[in-house]
């Protein structure tokens, strides 16, 4: 089980997107997460991250909220800064999303 060092966001997923630093300009994965034990929500702002995201579902460990603690994943944002993507992986995503991405980032 992955665990993912995140830091919390003080609010929604799409909000720890649109505060994504823009430089450097690297794709960045985001979680919006349940406490799989009392349904908390929290978000994890977006971080640098060479791994796949998890999928919608899936349980991690979320060491910037708690050592202890499981938490299932609900949405994800991913994406480069400023063009990241919020929904449920992988069914919000169309197929051809990071090949797109990468032309488009390309082209400007």
């Amino acid at each position: 089980m992955r665990d993912w060092p995140n830091p919390a966001f003080a609010g929604t997923l799409e909000q720890a997107c649109d505060a994504a630093p823009q430089y450097p300009n690297i794709a960045r994965i985001a979680l919006e997460v349940v406490d799989a034990e009392s349904g908390a929500r929290a978000v994890l702002a977006p971080a640098y991250d060479l791994g796949l995201p998890p999928w919608s579902g899936d349980l991690v460990r979320c060491s910037a909220l708690s050592f202890e603690r499981l938490f299932r994943v609900e949405r994800i944002g991913l994406g480069m800064p400023g063009h990241m993507l919020c929904g449920r992986y992988p069914h919000d995503w169309p197929a051809s999303h990071a090949t797109s991405q990468r032309r488009e980032d390309c082209a400007t």
